[in-house]
């Protein structure tokens, strides 16, 4: 019997839960980011807003990707917020011996708490499917009563 797999990049199972789905995305994201400790991250002479925008583009990406169906609970946004928070003070060479506060790592590197994001993207998920549905309804309704 067959309790989890991969399909279209996302991790299907049998329970509702998204633990695997999270985890999987967290080991990917780290796992792209850690291939370019040594051309970015560890580079001196690229920016800070080079490097977030890096961050975003890669990282961000990652962990959304197929956010829109997801189920979301706290240990899964405090997961992936320690996940964002982690990079971001990586990012930034701000250790966690210098006891600053999250709010100010976000606000350094100019981005938004990864709950922010990812229920934006999740939103900008339905509405796409929102749309297609409303464009296929219209042209099925069109087709119907022009004949």
């Amino acid at each position: 019997m067959i309790y989890k797999f991969c399909y279209l990049g996302g991790l299907l199972s049998r329970n509702t839960r998204i633990d695997d789905e999270v985890t999987a995305r967290i080991v990917k994201a780290s796992a792209a980011l850690r291939r370019l400790q040594k051309r970015v991250w560890s580079d001196h002479g690229i920016c800070l807003t080079t490097k977030v925008a890096v961050y975003r583009t890669i990282a961000l990406s990652i962990l959304s990707y197929g956010c829109e169906r997801w189920t979301w609970y706290s240990d899964h946004v405090k997961k992936l917020d320690h996940f964002h928070l982690r990079w971001l003070r990586k990012i930034c060479g701000i250790s966690w011996r210098d006891k600053v506060p999250n709010t100010s790592v976000l606000e350094c590197c100019e981005i938004k708490g990864i709950k922010s994001i990812l229920v934006k993207s999740s939103f900008a998920g339905q509405a796409i499917w929102f749309r297609w549905k409303t464009i296929e309804f219209q042209k099925h309704f069109f087709m119907v009563n022009s004949q």
